[in-house]
């Protein structure tokens, strides 16, 4: 996000970016995981963890179980939260 200039920047900045440029987020900000807010097909797709240990080690761990657990092709425009188990939002749920 430094690097492209969303240091700071909103949930709802972020998110229209990376839906501008189809990118899928994945984030630890569980604001990211209000249906209301985001709903599942408004944007390119959302990955929220909810993980203890928030160091990148950790953190690069989780994403790869994640990976590992789910074709990640079929994720376009769903919300998907982790916190053990996985459960994932298609657009229109």
């Amino acid at each position: 996000m430094v690097d492209e200039g969303l240091a700071g920047a909103t949930d709802s900045n972020v998110l229209a970016e990376a839906t501008e440029c189809d990118r899928l987020v994945i984030t630890l900000d569980r604001g990211f995981a209000d249906a209301r807010m985001h709903p599942p097909g408004s944007h390119a797709g959302i990955i929220v963890l909810r993980v203890e240990d928030q160091s990148p080690p950790a953190i690069v761990r989780e994403i790869e179980d994640l990976l590992t657990a789910v074709d990640i092709d079929g994720l376009s425009g769903c919300s998907v939260f982790r916190a053990g188990t996985i459960r994932v939002r298609p657009p229109g749920a």
